[in-house]
């Protein structure tokens, strides 16, 4: 019989483990940010940080994206491209350097 792996060695039940796929739904649904319990030094502890670390990651490339879009958005209805670097200091760095 295979071990239930919400379950510790001694058989009890592990609420972190229901918490951090509950954590990994929110992210696939774009809810951000997302917090999971952290206590404890085990390999489950690390697992926990291991998910906020990348939800920290997707959410950091998920406002990114949206904002290349607001700029895409901008050229396409006609702006000239100089104005909207010049309103996106970040993207005419990138583009420039």
């Amino acid at each position: 019989m295979d071990k239930d792996p919400q379950t510790t060695a001694k058989g009890e039940s592990d609420s972190r483990i229901l918490a951090y796929r509950d954590a990994a739904v929110r992210l696939k649904l774009g809810q951000f940010p997302v917090n999971v319990p952290l206590e404890g030094a085990d390999e489950v502890t690390h697992l926990g940080q291991a998910i906020r670390d990348l939800a920290e990651a997707i959410e950091r490339k998920y406002r990114e994206m949206s904002e290349l879009v607001r700029i895409t958005e901008r050229v396409n209805a006609g702006l000239i491209l100089d104005e909207v670097l010049a309103r996106y200091p970040l993207a005419s760095h990138n583009s420039r350097g």
